[in-house]
């Protein structure tokens, strides 16, 4: 269920780093783009690129191929 999907995506974004999270947050809570997120935040784009390509990493290790609905309800939160 949608429930279900939401509470899943909430335990794994307790594990992340504070600043991975930090960055998720703004990208895909606040519509921020990657630059916006680098400089709020005081780091590179690559950084921020960096933070949530090993982000993505993790929720597909954790999701398989369905990693993408993940955010899709990050999104719709």
């Amino acid at each position: 269920s949608r429930e279900e999907a939401i509470a899943k995506v909430d335990v794994l974004m307790k594990t992340l780093p504070p600043r991975t999270k930090e960055v998720l947050e703004c990208v895909y809570f606040k519509g921020m783009k990657y630059r916006e997120v680098a400089t709020c935040l005081g780091i590179s784009t690559a950084t921020v690129n960096t933070l949530i390509v090993n982000a993505l990493r993790k929720f597909r290790k954790e999701y398989g191929e369905d990693y993408f609905l993940c955010f899709y309800f990050l999104k719709k939160r």
